[in-house]
């Protein structure tokens, strides 16, 4: 395991590298997710629904909401941390929030690039 931790850090890789006996392991999923936050795609469900590991990855890539467990996309400090690094991950928050039209209000007016997006989503 740590020859692998050694290499993911010093290639600047994701999880996609990991052998699959390896996804399991909580350290280097984070090492991965912090390389390559979309990696997060190829992580086992049970690493999709870590909120600690999820958070890495969106704090990396925003748009790595899209392979967060549909409870995180609902998680309103997870959905921050993705906006804050993409506005444009607004796309993959749960609509139980976008539904409420003042955190609507709220994350367009705090996230640009959240703002088009919505719109484009037929949100007024």
């Amino acid at each position: 395991v740590s020859n692998y931790a050694a290499r993911l850090q010093e290639e600047n890789w994701g999880i996609q590298k990991i052998p699959e006996v390896f996804r399991y392991h909580v350290d280097l999923c984070e090492i991965g997710l912090s390389n390559r936050g979309k990696s997060l795609e190829f992580a086992p469900e049970v690493i999709r629904s870590d909120a600690k590991l999820v958070e890495v990855a969106v704090k990396q890539n925003g748009l790595a909401l899209e392979f967060a467990d549909s409870k995180l996309q609902s998680d309103t400090r997870i959905v921050e941390a993705a906006l804050k690094q993409n506005g444009r991950a607004v796309r993959y928050v749960a609509p139980i929030l976008l539904e409420d039209d003042k955190y609507r209000a709220r994350i367009s007016r705090k996230y640009s690039s959240a703002e088009s997006v919505l719109r484009e989503m037929g949100y007024e």
